[in-house]
C-alpha cells in the first residue's frame, strides 16, 4: 500500500465498510467500496415546517415522495414548507410545483385558501415564483399546479406563509 499521486485508486473497493452515522440511509458505508469516482457532493433533502421545524430523516420525504397515503399536518391558518434541495453540482431547475393537500375547518363552508412560493439561494433572502388561490373542493381537496413565470434553480423553496384557508363566509 503506497500513495500515488498519479492514479486513482479505491482502498476501500470490494472490501468491507462500516460507518457510525450518516445523514440518511442513501449515503452510507458502501458507496465507498462500489470503485464510483464522483466528486461532487451528493443531494440530499431538508424539510422544514411551520409546526415541527426541520423534520427526521425518515420524514423528510413524506411531502415529495407522491404516495397519497403520507403527508405532513400543516395546523393553523398560516402554515408553511421549505424543501432545501441541497449537494450536487448545481441547483436543480423548478418550473412548478403541484400540491396535493386537504383542508380541514371546523366551519361547513368552503374554504377558500391561497398559497404563494418562494425561492432562496441562502435560507434568507426569498424571491417570490409563484402564487395561486382558490375554493377548496367541498371535501376540503386542494389540488393546484402552481406554474413560475421562469424556471427556478434555487436551493430553498418556500415561503413565509404559502397556504392561508379562511371560510367562505368570513
Amino acid at each position: 500500500m503506497r500513495i500515488d499521486a498519479t492514479n486513482y485508486r479505491n482502498l476501500a473497493l470490494h472490501r468491507p465498510a462500516w460507518h457510525s452515522s450518516s445523514y440518511d440511509y442513501n449515503l452510507t458505508a458502501q458507496l465507498v467500496t462500489d470503485g464510483i469516482k464522483e466528486t461532487a457532493v451528493p443531494r440530499w433533502i431538508s424539510t422544514s415546517t411551520s409546526a415541527e421545524g426541520v423534520l427526521d430523516k425518515n420524514d423528510r420525504e413524506l411531502i415529495l415522495d407522491g404516495n397519497w397515503v403520507s403527508g405532513v399536518d400543516l395546523p393553523g391558518p398560516n402554515a408553511w414548507v421549505q424543501v432545501e434541495l441541497a449537494g450536487g453540482a448545481s441547483p436543480l431547475e423548478i418550473d412548478r410545483i403541484d400540491i396535493d393537500g386537504s383542508l380541514k375547518s371546523p366551519s361547513d363552508e368552503p374554504e377558500i385558501w391561497a398559497c404563494s412560493v418562494s425561492g432562496s439561494d441562502d435560507g434568507a433572502g426569498w424571491e417570490p415564483l409563484g402564487h395561486m388561490e382558490g375554493m377548496a373542493r367541498p371535501s376540503g381537496d386542494v389540488r393546484p399546479s402552481i406554474r413560475f413565470a421562469a424556471p427556478a434553480a434555487t436551493a430553498f423553496t418556500a415561503s413565509p406563509s404559502p397556504i392561508r384557508a379562511r371560510s367562505h363566509g368570513a
